[in-house]
C-alpha cells in the first residue's frame, strides 16, 4: 500500500489541491516551472514532488499557472495560494514566510548579442548605454526597481518572459537585456541561440531564490513544510534534482 501511495504522489501535482493541500502560485518560468507536452515539469515541480514524498500530508498541488510574477505574489500574499518559489527582493521578503536555506542563489546579468562591442562592467556603463537604446527587462521582477532607481538609466520594461525578451534582443530591439542568469541560460539553450549571445561582466544584483509560504498559512502547516524542506535540503536528492539533464540543470548547480 505504501508503495502504491508513493507511486501516485507525482499525479497529485497535476491536479487541483485538495481542501487541506497546499496550492502553488506559479508562472511558466523554465527551468523552474514549465509545460512540456501538457505536463507540468521543472526543477521546483520536482522539489515539490520530493516534499510530498517526505510528508504526504502536505498535499502540494500545482493547479493552473498564473499570468504574471506580480499576480503570483498577490495570490501568495492574500492566501489565494499557499506556497511558491521565486527570486524575492529584500523589499518584499517581509511579506512571506521564507524557507531556509534558499534553493539557489541567482544572479541578474546583462545579456548582449555576441557581436556587441560595448563592454558593460558597471551600472554607470549600463546607464550610458541606455542613452542610445533602453535596457530591456521583464516588468515585475525584483531587479526592475533597482534599475529604475539608477540615475540616468532608461528602461524598456515589458511583461515578457525570457524567450520573448531574447528574441526581441536578437531582432535588434535593444542592445542589452537584464535577466536572471539560470533562466537566461535555459531559454537560450532551448531556443538554440546560446552562441548568438554573451553575458557582460556586470552582475546587476544577486538574490536568494527561495521557497516561500503565504503569511496566511497556519503556523503548524508552515512548520511541517519547513521541516520537510530542511530534510530535503540536507539530502543528496536535492542535488540530483538540480542537475537533471532535462532541465539543463548544470548551470543551476554551478551557481548554487
Amino acid at each position: 500500500m505504501l508503495r502504491l501511495a508513493r507511486a501516485l504522489l507525482p499525479l497529485c501535482l497535476l491536479a487541483c489541491a485538495a481542501a487541506d493541500g497546499l496550492r502553488v502560485a506559479w508562472v511558466d518560468q523554465p527551468p523552474y516551472f514549465y509545460l512540456d507536452g501538457g505536463k507540468i515539469d521543472g526543477i521546483v515541480v520536482a522539489v515539490f514532488d520530493a516534499l510530498n514524498q517526505i510528508d504526504p500530508e502536505l498535499g502540494i498541488a500545482m493547479g493552473d499557472p498564473l499570468p504574471s510574477v506580480r499576480r503570483a505574489e498577490e495570490e501568495l500574499s492574500n492566501g489565494g495560494r499557499e506556497i511558491s518559489f521565486g527570486v524575492i527582493s529584500e523589499a518584499r521578503r517581509q511579506r512571506y514566510v521564507l524557507l531556509d536555506p534558499p534553493l539557489v542563489r541567482g544572479r541578474f546579468r546583462v545579456l548582449s548579442r555576441a557581436g556587441e562591442s560595448e563592454r558593460i562592467d558597471s551600472m554607470a556603463a549600463l546607464a550610458r548605454a541606455s542613452e542610445r537604446e533602453p535596457v530591456l527587462v521583464t516588468s515585475g521582477v525584483p531587479v526592475e526597481q533597482l534599475l529604475a532607481a539608477t540615475p540616468g538609466l532608461h528602461l524598456d520594461a515589458a511583461p515578457m518572459q525570457a524567450p520573448g525578451q531574447i528574441r526581441k534582443l536578437l531582432a535588434g530591439h535593444g542592445r542589452h537585456l537584464v535577466l536572471h542568469e539560470p533562466i537566461a541560460r535555459y531559454a537560450a539553450y532551448h531556443l538554440g541561440v546560446s552562441e548568438q549571445l554573451r553575458f557582460q561582466p556586470l552582475i546587476v544584483a544577486e538574490y536568494a531564490a527561495t521557497l516561500a509560504a503565504s503569511p496566511r498559512l497556519e503556523p503548524d502547516r508552515a512548520e511541517r513544510l519547513a521541516a520537510a524542506w530542511r530534510k530535503l535540503a540536507a539530502s543528496p536528492k536535492l542535488q540530483s534534482i538540480l542537475t537533471q539533464p532535462r532541465h539543463n540543470g548544470a548551470a543551476i548547480a554551478e551557481i548554487r
